[in-house]
């Protein structure tokens, strides 16, 4: 193992092929790990990081910093200004702090924390945690089953197949769920809910929300009619809203919408409480 620490000047600091602990300090470096599970501090100002083969755990620091952890399950942290975080392939962390931020987790299962700012979350394809944190955030994750939360702001949360759960805590957020038997869950605000394809489970919170119905079997836990609306608009059937309650029925304490095989329910909601301005179509 070597231990390698910069000046006060822009450096170029070289790992080797097993673990090592490089320290930039001040000016602008760079900083390559190589191989093995390396340490890899930047310090001040603003540096390149690439941890390279191995496990390696990357400290930003102040300054505007591009971290890449490359291969192998790595623990990337960066402390203030707008920071660019890529894992790379393997399980990764990845940890932003102030400033508007960019994180990709690349494949892998991995764990992302946002921080302050509005920041940018790409998770990739895998089993996924994200916590946007504070700030307007976009969210997006690939194929697998994801578990975020959006935090405070107006965020812009997007998964893909997969069997997610996503909260969008404070807000007035805008979450898309593709494939998959999804849990999504609006919180505070007013809330945009896209289960997508398959068997969602759709819960508002307070706010006037609004539940997008894009075929399954999905469920809507909380509406709230003279708030909330429903959007039938992908099927080319409902043209109306009398069209709308000739496809619906009372079952025990909910309303059942049925169309092309789809179907809808609506807790603890009744036939003669429904009215035009619950839909959208």
């Amino acid at each position: 193992m070597a231990i390698i620490n910069g000046n006060g000047g822009n450096n170029r600091l070289n790992g080797t092929a097993v673990g090592d602990i490089i320290n930039g300090r001040d000016g602008n470096d760079s900083i390559f790990g190589l191989g093995g599970n390396d340490s890899l501090y930047g310090g001040d100002d603003h540096d390149l990081i690439r941890g390279g083969f191995g496990n390696d755990r990357i400290w930003g620091g102040k300054g505007e910093d591009r971290l890449y952890g490359d291969d192998g399950n790595d623990w990337i942290m960066d402390e203030s200004g707008n920071d660019s975080l890529w894992g790379g392939n393997g399980n990764d962390t990845l940890l932003a702090g102030e400033g508007d931020d960019y994180l990709d987790g690349g494949n892998g299962n991995d764990s992302m924390v946002g921080g302050e700012g509005n920041d940018i979350l790409h998770a990739g394809h895998g089993h996924n945690r994200v916590l946007a944190g504070s700030g307007n955030d976009r969210v997006t994750a690939g194929w697998g089953n994801d578990f975020v939360v959006s935090g405070e702001g107006n965020d812009r949360v997007t998964t893909g197949a997969g069997q997610d759960t996503i909260f969008g805590d404070e807000g007035d957020d805008l979450i898309l769920a593709q494939d998959g038997a999804d849990r999504l869950f609006g919180g505070e605000g007013n809330d945009t809910l896209n289960g997508g394809a398959g068997n969602d489970l759709l819960t508002g919170g307070e706010g006037a929300d609004r539940f997008v119905f894009n075929g399954g079997s999905d469920r809507i836990t909380d509406f709230e009619n003279g708030d909330d609306q429903i959007d039938l608009s992908a099927f080319a059937r409902f043209t109306s809203y009398a069209s709308i309650r000739a496809a619906a029925t009372q079952v025990g304490n909910d309303v059942v919408i049925v169309a092309n095989g789809h179907r809808l329910e609506i807790d603890n909601f009744r036939l003669n409480q429904m009215s035009n301005d619950d839909f959208i179509w």
